[in-house]
């Protein structure tokens, strides 16, 4: 079996606690970072940038969880600056971001593409790990049409390949905003999630559906709570479930109370850090969430 401890939405001005506990947690095989691991709004070069995240990772419950194991990192947002668009930021301002990311996260840029965030590893044949970048290749003036582009076509069709390819038991997508099929009363604000890219979206929940690739679970993080889902209530996705974790520091988001059976059969604003146990002779993963105190407030198993 494999255990992964998984966050998202860390902001150094709220409790850290959940972090303390995962740090303190025995038994994860690695930690996954879902993205607002540093809030860096305001900053504008790489001192800037430098500084904002040593403020955040340089806190001790970060520095004993990063000391503690392995980590996976993707980004969201505010590693760069709150809802950021990449059609129109400054080149110079994201370069730094990205330098600055690079710096803090265990993994080498790629030679050929040295701001490419997604990659994947496999854990013998038990899970593969697919870390996205869901904000750097985004082109919000697609988003209507059928060449809506919220990943952009080369890490599209490198994550069509690789759930296909793939000969582990279970595929784990890590995924900075959730791609479920949010109540109407989130639709508001649905510019900054994979529904606002509807064709991309149907597309990559299809080719998981049409191929019935088994074992694949999605894992977000951003809305600052946390839940469990079936991706869709019909249609493409509805087979497939997506977990989010989070707030691990920040405050419960007011749209909880929608959030409602059967398609969510869990939710919460509690900060909290997630495990998930991956165990591939039952084909099953177990869902903790652990609170600041460290006690285990709802545990869920299901097949996949």
């Amino acid at each position: 079996m494999i255990t992964f401890g998984a966050i998202s939405c860390v902001n150094k001005s709220n409790n850290d606690s959940a972090v303390a506990r995962a740090a303190d947690h025995a038994g994860l095989d690695a930690f996954l970072f879902l993205g607002d691991n540093a809030y860096c709004d305001g900053a504008d070069n790489v001192a800037e940038y430098r500084a904002l995240y040593a403020s955040h990772f340089g806190r001790p419950a970060h520095v004993d969880l990063r000391a503690s194991t392995g980590m996976y990192i993707t980004w969201d947002d505010h590693e760069v600056g709150n809802d950021w668009n990449p059609e129109t930021i400054d080149s110079a301002k994201l370069a730094a971001a990205f330098q600055t990311f690079f710096e803090h996260a265990p993994c080498a840029r790629v030679a050929t593409a040295p701001d490419r965030i997604w990659r994947s590893a496999r854990w013998g044949k038990t899970v593969e790990v697919f870390v996205l970048d869901c904000r750097s290749e985004r082109k919000p003036s697609t988003r209507n049409g059928a060449t809506a582009q919220y990943i952009s076509p080369e890490q599209l069709a490198w994550l069509e390949q690789g759930l296909a390819a793939s000969p582990c038991r279970f595929k784990l997508v890590m995924n900075s905003v959730p791609i479920t099929n949010m109540p109407n009363v989130w639709d508001l604000y649905k510019i900054d999630r994979w529904e606002a890219y509807a064709a991309q979206r149907t597309r990559i929940l299809k080719h998981i559906d049409d191929q019935q690739i088994e074992g694949v679970l999605w894992l977000s993080g951003d809305f600052h709570l946390a839940f469990i889902s079936k991706v869709a209530t019909s249609g493409p996705g509805s087979t497939q479930c997506e977990v989010l974790c989070g707030p691990g520091a920040q405050g419960a988001n007011a749209l909880l109370p929608s959030l409602l059976a059967p398609q969510f059969s869990f939710t919460t604003g509690t900060n909290n850090f997630t495990t998930l146990r991956f165990d591939p002779a039952l084909g099953e993963v177990r869902i903790g969430y652990i609170d600041g105190d460290g006690s285990e407030f709802h545990t869920e198993a299901f097949v996949i």
